[in-house]
């Protein structure tokens, strides 16, 4: 058993929520549940590191779509949820550890 389908369907979750970003969808509402799930595929699998450029890129064509308010406020909201929520991992690590992800040891290459 493994985490993949939960990364998928996290994912899935933050591509939706995205789309209405980038097209300009400014709430509050919208925001936090951008961070809840970017904290949630934080925890779930390390690849989701992949989703915070993501997220910034879809918030600054959000702007630019709409130029409404610039979203460093927007975005601000979705990294502390996430931080909150998934980031403390990758934080704890870094300071227990030296480095945001280990990865197990191999035992010795290949066999």
């Amino acid at each position: 058993m493994n985490n993949d389908n939960l990364f998928a369907l996290v994912g899935a979750g933050l591509a939706v929520l995205l789309a209405g970003v980038a097209r300009g969808r400014r709430t509050r509402a919208t925001d936090v549940g951008v961070g809840v799930l970017l904290g949630l595929a934080l925890l779930t699998k390390a690849f989701a590191a992949m989703f915070v450029p993501w997220v910034v890129i879809a918030y600054l064509v959000g702007w630019r779509t709409t130029r409404a308010r610039r979203p460093v406020v927007p975005m601000a909201v979705a990294g502390a949820v996430a931080l909150a929520v998934g980031g403390w991992w990758w934080l704890a690590n870094w300071v227990r550890e030296g480095e945001p992800v280990t990865l197990p040891a191999t035992g010795g290459g290949m066999r």
